[in-house]
């Protein structure tokens, strides 16, 4: 089975994108599924081959660099694009239920 997506656990991921994944099953005794394997195998390993000049490691000092040339905000700085979702629960409850919950 092959697992393939992203789902982001931001506020953008949770309440502004579509985040999807998609899980395939493949048969290894089937010779066409087999195919579909090998394929997807030899596309990762491109994708992830440390000799290509595009890959590179992310690491505490790499992120420590790009914060400092301006390339990348830390986490403290970031906010979340667009417009602010506001929480339910920050809503103000009708006065009856403020005394029932104090």
């Amino acid at each position: 089975m092959a697992i393939v997506g992203s789902a982001n656990l931001t506020c953008d991921g949770l309440f502004r994108n579509v985040e999807l994944a998609t899980a395939i099953h493949l048969d290894f005794s089937s010779g066409s599924d087999f195919e579909v394997y090998k394929r997807y195998d030899a596309f990762l390993n491109e994708l992830l081959d440390a000799a290509n000049p595009n890959v590179q490691p992310i690491n505490t000092a790499m992120l420590e660099r790009l914060v400092e040339a301006g390339a990348l905000e830390s986490e403290t700085q970031a906010r979340e694009p667009g417009p602010a979702v506001r929480s339910r629960r920050a809503r103000r409850l009708p006065t009856v239920w403020t005394r029932v919950l104090q």
